[in-house]
C-alpha cells in the first residue's frame, strides 16, 4: 500500500510538471493592421497570409493560447488604428490595451490601404502617417512586453514610401522592436518572423 501512494505522489508530482511546463509555454498572438494584415491580394483574393502561418506554427507545437485578430481590418487607416489604441476600444467585452498588455507576440502592418487611396503621395503625407504609426507603437511599448513585429509598406519604385520605410526602420531599430520589409512572398516574412520568436 505504501509503494502504491509513493506512486501515486510520484505520477502525481510529474503531472503537474508537465502541466506547468505546457502552459507556460502558451502564446497570445495580437495582429493589427489593414488589408495586408488580414491577407486580402491587390486584386482583392484572400490568401494564407504570414499571421496564419503563424498561428498555425504555434498550432502544430500546441503552444497557441490565444489569436486576436479583430483589428485586422480592410481600409483600416493608420489614424484608425491610432484611434482604436487612444480611446481602448473594447473586443468581445476586453479592452484592446489589455489585450495587448496580455500578448507575447503583435504583428502590425499597416498603411498600404492608405496609400493606395492617395492619387499623389506627397512628403507631407508621408510624415504625417510616420508620426501616426510612432504613436501606435509608443502605446503599444508603454502597454505591452510583447515582441512586436512591424511589417514595411510596399516601396517598389517609390522613392518616399521608400524613406518611409527606411525612418519606420529606424525608430523600430531604437525601440527594440523587429521591423520586416514588405515582401510579396509571405513565406519570407514568416521566416523571418520565426527566427526571432
Amino acid at each position: 500500500m505504501k509503494k502504491l501512494i509513493i506512486i501515486f505522489i510520484l505520477a502525481s508530482l510529474v503531472s503537474l510538471l508537465i502541466y506547468k511546463i505546457t502552459f507556460n509555454n502558451q502564446k497570445r498572438l495580437v495582429v493589427l493592421g489593414d488589408s495586408y494584415c488580414e491577407g486580402i491580394t491587390e486584386y482583392g483574393g484572400k490568401i494564407k497570409n504570414y499571421n496564419n502561418q503563424f498561428k498555425d506554427y504555434f498550432k502544430k507545437n500546441n503552444i497557441l493560447e490565444q489569436y486576436d485578430d479583430y483589428y485586422c481590418k480592410r481600409n483600416t487607416s493608420i489614424n484608425d488604428l491610432k484611434l482604436i489604441l487612444d480611446q481602448n476600444k473594447k473586443i468581445n467585452n476586453k479592452n484592446i490595451l489589455n489585450i495587448i498588455n496580455q500578448a507575447d507576440y503583435v504583428t502590425i502592418s499597416i498603411g498600404s490601404d492608405e496609400l493606395k487611396r492617395l492619387s499623389y503621395i506627397t512628403r507631407n503625407d508621408i510624415n504625417e502617417m510616420l508620426n501616426d504609426y510612432k504613436e501606435i507603437l509608443n502605446i503599444i511599448i508603454k502597454n505591452s512586453n510583447a515582441k512586436v513585429f512591424v511589417i514595411g509598406i510596399d516601396d517598389s519604385n517609390n522613392g518616399i514610401l521608400n524613406e518611409f520605410n527606411k525612418r519606420l526602420d529606424k525608430f523600430c531599430q531604437n525601440r527594440g522592436y523587429f521591423f520586416i520589409k514588405y515582401k510579396k512572398n509571405n513565406n519570407d516574412i514568416f521566416d523571418t518572423i520565426i527566427k526571432n520568436i
